[in-house]
This record gives C-alpha cells, structure tokens and sequence, in this order.
C-alpha cells in the first residue's frame, strides 16, 4: 500500500527490551518517523504495565505516531 502511494516503509522484528531495541533500530537506521500500536488498555492496566508507545513518545529524538 506504502509503495503504490510512492511511500517508503520498512518493517523490522526485534528481540529484547521494546522500547531500547526501537529507539535504537530508529536511530542506527536514522528514521524519519517512528509508528507504533497501543492496545489501550487503560488507565489502571497502563499504569501497572507500562506503555512502550508512551515510553517512546517521551523518550524518542522523532515524531512518534500512535495508532489505536
């Protein structure tokens, strides 16, 4: 879908600590542009858990798109 609107966009499977693995990938391949999902689950089960797409949206150097 990406290509036939003339967008690039790569995909990537990474191991280890979600929010690490993706702000490094990002930077060593120098992204524009990080998106990622959130199951939203939540105030309380956020709170408890964590969010990786809100720890990447603090901690990210580029834009950070989250799609619920």
């Amino acid at each position: 879908m990406c290509e036939a609107n003339g967008v690039e966009a790569r995909a990537h499977s990474l191991f280890g600590n979600a929010v690490k693995e993706i702000l490094l990938h990002a930077d060593s391949c120098r992204a524009d542009k990080i998106i990622c999902g959130t199951r939203g689950v939540g105030n309380f089960a956020g709170l408890l858990l964590g969010s990786v797409a809100r720890t990447l949206v603090t901690y990210a150097k580029i834009p950070v798109m989250v799609i619920k």
